[in-house]
């Protein structure tokens, strides 16, 4: 629940929270996405406010507005939570919102899945893997900042 406040902005309940159950069912039910297309890439970690950023969860909510289920590692042990569309989490969480360095947002529709993979580079740099699947949200592209 400490790892999902910063996410969606306000504290959760445990009465919030998914069955125990849920998360195994609902691993079982995303395998279905289609693996191809991925769409894969890498950022600086504070990249993850920019308005490029944001932009893209913005195109990402328009392909499927679906509300979004929040798994952090702690996810199978406590209960899914279930959010908004995955343009109303708040990307501003800090570097340590968990040890692993793991999100993953999955639409309730099972149709599309968000992964944030955040680490420390070998030259101490935060950073971010992004990766992007499934029917809507895979074709939705990353527009990076052009050098000037």
């Amino acid at each position: 629940m400490e790892e999902l406040a910063p996410l969606v902005g306000a504290p959760v309940a445990v009465a919030e929270l998914g069955p125990i159950e849920q998360p195994a069912a609902l691993q079982k039910a995303a395998k279905v996405i289609d693996p191809e297309p991925l769409q894969s890439f890498e950022m600086p970690f504070s990249e993850r406010c920019s308005a490029q950023f944001l932009d893209f969860i913005k195109r990402l909510c328009c392909a499927n507005p679906s509300a979004v289920y929040i798994w952090t590692p702690r996810t199978d042990a406590c209960g899914v939570y279930l959010a908004g569309p995955i343009s109303t989490i708040k990307y501003n969480f800090g570097f340590d919102i968990n040890s692993e360095g793991v999100l993953v947002f999955l639409t309730e529709d099972v149709q599309d899945r968000l992964l944030l993979d955040f680490f420390s580079s070998s030259a101490g740099e935060h950073r971010m893997k992004v990766e992007v699947q499934g029917r809507n949200w895979s074709e939705v592209k990353y527009c990076f900042q052009q050098d000037s």
